[in-house]
Parts: C-alpha cells; sequence; structure tokens
C-alpha cells in the first residue's frame, strides 16, 4: 500500500518520505547502542577459547566452577553428601596437590603384608567426572563411580594429621579405586544368608551397617594397597596401615561378596583404575594451568 500510494506522489514527496525512513534508521541504531539492555546477557554470542589462552582470571573461574559442579553432585549423589564430607574441593589448593603424580605408588621391594602411608588428601569422583565434563570428555558420572585420586605425604616424618602444613615436593598424587562399602540390612537377620556373597549393584543408596571407604591403590602390574577407612569414619585422611594384595587375592576377597558392592574380580578394579587415569588427565589439563600467571 505504502509504495502504491507513493507511485502517485511527487518526486519531492517520495524524498521526504524516503529522508525519513533513513533519520528513523539511525535513531533506532543509535538507541540500541547507547540505552543499556534489560538483559545484558540476552543473544549474547559465546566464542569457544581454549583454556591455555584464556586470562588468568576467567582460569580461575573455571576451575571454581568444576568445583562447584562437583559439590552439587554430591549433595544430589546416590551415596549422599555424608560420604563425601572428607574429600577435597577447594580449588585454589587442587594445583599443589597434583603437581607430581604418578601411576603407582613410589616405593621399592616391599617385605612383609603390611604397609605404613601417610594420605594427605583424596580427590573423589564427583571432581573427577566434573573436570571430564568441563574438558569435553565423553565420560559419564555413573563410569567414574569408583574413581578417586589419593594425595600421598612421602614425608616419613610428617604428622598423622591432614592440616600440617607440606611442601608440594613432598606429596605425589596417584589415580586410584574407591568403593563405598558396608553389609546388607538383609543378610543380618538370617546367619545362614550371612556366608552368602552379596553383590550390589553400582548407583545404590548407602543401605546398610558398618559402612567404610575402601581403596585399591596400585603398587605395579600385579600387587596393591588396600586400605580402609576407620570403622567410626569415612575420613582416609592420616598415617594409615594397608594390605599389600596380589590381583589374585584381591579377586579372591571381592568374589566372597562381602562388601556389598557391584566388583565381583580383580578385571573389574582394573577398569575403575583405568577410567580413574583417564579422568585425572583432563583433571591435570585444567588445574595445572592455575600456575601459569601469563
Amino acid at each position: 500500500m505504502t509504495y502504491l500510494v507513493l507511485g502517485k506522489q511527487s518526486w519531492n514527496v517520495v524524498l521526504i518520505w524516503a529522508e525519513f525512513q533513513v533519520l528513523w534508521m539511525a535513531i533506532r541504531v543509535l538507541v540500541y547502542h547507547v540505552v543499556p539492555p534489560d538483559d545484558p546477557l540476552a543473544n549474547r554470542q559465546v566464542v569457544e577459547h581454549s583454556l591455555p589462552l584464556l586470562p588468568h582470571d576467567m582460569r580461575k573461574r573455571v576451575m571454581r566452577l568444576t568445583t562447584a559442579l562437583s559439590k552439587y553432585q554430591a549433595y544430589s549423589h546416590p551415596r549422599s553428601d555424608t560420604a563425601y564430607a572428607h574429600d577435597y574441593f577447594e580449588a585454589s589448593d587442587i594445583p599443589s596437590f597434583i603437581t607430581q603424580n604418578a601411576l603407582v605408588y613410589p616405593t621399592g621391594n616391599f617385605t612383609g603384608n603390611l604397609m605404613q602411608v601417610s594420605i594427605k588428601e583424596v580427590i573423589g569422583d564427583t571432581t573427577l567426572s566434573s573436570a571430564s565434563w568441563i574438558a569435553g570428555s565423553r565420560l559419564t558420572p555413573m563410569e567414574l563411580y569408583d574413581s578417586c585420586v589419593v594425595v600421598f605425604n612421602m614425608n616419613v616424618n610428617s604428622s598423622s594429621s591432614s592440616h600440617t602444613p607440606t611442601s608440594p615436593s613432598d606429596l605425589v598424587a596417584i589415580p586410584a579405586v574407591r568403593v563405598l562399602s558396608g553389609r546388607p540390612f538383609l543378610l543380618v537377620p538370617d546367619p545362614e544368608k550371612a556366608a552368602t556373597g552379596y553383590f550390589a549393584p553400582k548407583g545404590g543408596g548407602n543401605d546398610g551397617y558398618d559402612i567404610w571407604w575402601r581403596y585399591w591403590i596400585p603398587l605395579d602390574s600385579e600387587r596393591w594397597l588396600f586400605l580402609s577407612s576407620p570403622e567410626d569414619s569415612l575420613d582416609i585422611r592420616g598415617q594409615r596401615s594397608g594390605d599389600i594384595m596380589s590381583s589374585a587375592e584381591v579377586t579372591t576377597q571381592l568374589a566372597a561378596g562381602k562388601f556389598n558392592i557391584g566388583l565381583t574380580r580383580v578385571e573389574d578394579v582394573f577398569g575403575a583404575l583405568e577410567l580413574s587415569r583417564r579422568s585425572f588427565r583432563d583433571l591435570q589439563g585444567i588445574f595445572t594451568t592455575l600456575n601459569d600467571k601469563g
């Protein structure tokens, strides 16, 4: 209709109309750039950046996001947040914990079946799965359910307190396997059933009694250090004594079905260990950039 009407008007009228349209467009553009929007983030374009190329403050924000997501997972975890009360979630300190790392516990030949170790902190599966997700990995929280990283204090003169200041050079982070173990209620009333093994599927709740964290830390290709948290606590930190076990002994241990978990043989432990190592590489890729001040 506008063009039909303009076609019947004089040239001066058409020019006045065109000038008005140009002026109106210029005013709209000016208002759009000058007046702040109601939602500053609306329609904001997201541009991908490599983590090492981000400014230092932005990298710190990514790390804090990782640990915040980890805490959220702990609160909504089937094991409940109580099980993760002693895991480490402080983004600022994690880089110093993982600077020195190894695939197996760095020690020589063993004598006897017992071994004394000092544990500084534990980085749990919720932190590993959060780091893997932010790193773009396809690993899921359920796949990393039994994964963890144990930070050992290699200073033999350290006290049993996990709060004692230590140098990063004294710490060694080792990917390991961890399960929350207990005795199911259904085996308690019947002594005959108590002798029967029971395997709970992964992802279930903490139903049962005598709940412990159980750890398998690799010593070499065929030996493991087996640790349990104290009977009255889920805190594994401090000076601990563990059993040195062969892979065959781990299979015998799991096949008995006394831990109320889904692992049945040492091959299951090896599978969980490989996932721990993969997710630990994702954790390193995010948190080691904090030491780069560039």
